[in-house]
C-alpha cells in the first residue's frame, strides 16, 4: 500500500478561518478541492450555508491564481466556518490531502466543487453514523428527482466490501474517521483527475480498500443522497472517450493494486465488451466504441500496475 507522500516544499499559502481562531473543531471538515469554477462553488457553499447542521466547517483548497473562490464565498454569503487555502500543486487528491491536514473535524467528507446537498445532508450523515457506528459512510449520487446518475450504484443498504466498493461509493457522498484516513495515509496522490498519470479515477475504492485492510468498517445507505451534474454518455464526443479511457485505467489499477484477481479481471473486462458487442449489433456504434475503450483502459491500468499486497478477491456476488 504505497502512496507518494506530499511534496512540503510546495505547501500552500493559507487564509485565515473567517475569524473564527478560537472555535472549537466541528464535527465534520469539508475538504473541497476547486480549480476553474465559480457558479457551481457558489451553488454548493449556499447549500451548505443552508445545512440545517451547523457543526462543520469547509476547507477549501484553492487551485487558481484568480479570486474566483473569494468571490464565490462572497456571492454565497455564507455564514459558515470557512478555511481558504491558496495551493500551488496539480491533482484533485493532492489538493484534498493538503486539505485535509488543516481540517479539525473528527470527520471527513470530500465535496466535489459542482455538486450541492439537500438541507438534511448533513443531519443525515450524523444520524446514520450514530446508528451503524462505522469509520466510513457512503450514499448514492442522484439528481434532483432521486434518479440514480453517474454510473451503477446498489440499491440495498449494506456494508462497505471488497465486493461491494465498486458499486457503493463516490468521492462526494462519503465520510471517513479523520484519525482512520489519517493512518492509512489518505488519498493516493498517484490517482484521480490531475495526478500526472493514465489513473484517472477509482481513487475512493484505493482508500476504502486501504482502510478495510486496516481493519476498519464503512457502510452504505442508498437513501443518503446528493446532487451532481450527470456525464451523459448516450452519444460520446472523441473528448468524452479520453476521459472514459483514463477512468478505466484507474479502475485496473486499483484492481490489481489492491490484490485483486484474474477471475476479477476477466469479470470486469468481459462487462464492457459484451456491452460493445451488444451496441453495435443494435447500430449503437458510439456506445460500442464506449465500450471497447473502457476494456482496453482497465487491460492497460491493469498491465502497468505492480500487483498489490492485499489478500485475492475474486468473489463478485
Amino acid at each position: 500500500m504505497t502512496r507518494v507522500p506530499n511534496d512540503r516544499a510546495t505547501r500552500p499559502s493559507t487564509a485565515p478561518a473567517d475569524g473564527r481562531a478560537g472555535a472549537p473543531a466541528p464535527q465534520f471538515s469539508l475538504v473541497i478541492a476547486t480549480l476553474g469554477r465559480s457558479a457551481e462553488l457558489t451553488r454548493l457553499l449556499k447549500s451548505l450555508d443552508a445545512q440545517n447542521m451547523t457543526d462543520f466547517e469547509a476547507v477549501i483548497v484553492d487551485q487558481n491564481r484568480d479570486d474566483r473562490v473569494r468571490q464565490a464565498i462572497d456571492a454565497a454569503g455564507a455564514g459558515i466556518r470557512i478555511v481558504h487555502l491558496r495551493s500551488t500543486v496539480a491533482g484533485v487528491c493532492r489538493n484534498r490531502n493538503i486539505g485535509a491536514q488543516r481540517a479539525q473535524g473528527s470527520w471527513l467528507l470530500f465535496p466535489d466543487d459542482d455538486c450541492w446537498y439537500a438541507p438534511d445532508f448533513l443531519d443525515r450523515v450524523g444520524a446514520l453514523l450514530a446508528r451503524h457506528q462505522v469509520d466510513m459512510l457512503s450514499g448514492r449520487p442522484t439528481d434532483e428527482t432521486g434518479r440514480t446518475i453517474n454510473g451503477r450504484f446498489a440499491q440495498e443498504a449494506g456494508p462497505q466490501t471488497r465486493v461491494s466498493v465498486w458499486v457503493t461509493l463516490i468521492e462526494w457522498l462519503f465520510a471517513i474517521r479523520s484519525d482512520l484516513f489519517e493512518r492509512v495515509g489518505g488519498f493516493d496522490e498517484r490517482i484521480g483527475p490531475g495526478a500526472g498519470t493514465p489513473y484517472g479515477s477509482c481513487e475512493i475504492q484505493d482508500l476504502v480498500l486501504r482502510c478495510l485492510q486496516a481493519g476498519g468498517r464503512g457502510y452504505y445507505d442508498p437513501g443518503l443522497t446528493g446532487h451532481h451534474p450527470e456525464w451523459d454518455l448516450s452519444n460520446p464526443t472523441p473528448r468524452d472517450l479520453e476521459k472514459v479511457h483514463t477512468y478505466a485505467c484507474g479502475f485496473g489499477h486499483a484492481l490489481r493494486k489492491n490484490g485483486y484477481g484474474l477471475g476479477d479481471l476477466a469479470y470486469w473486462l468481459a462487462r464492457p465488451l459484451v456491452g460493445a458487442g451488444l451496441n453495435a449489433v443494435r447500430g449503437r456504434f458510439a456506445l460500442a466504441r464506449k465500450g471497447l475503450v473502457t476494456t482496453s483502459g482497465r487491460w492497460r491500468g491493469w498491465r502497468e500496475t505492480s500487483p498489490g499486497l492485499g489478500p485475492d478477491a475474486s468473489d463478485r456476488t
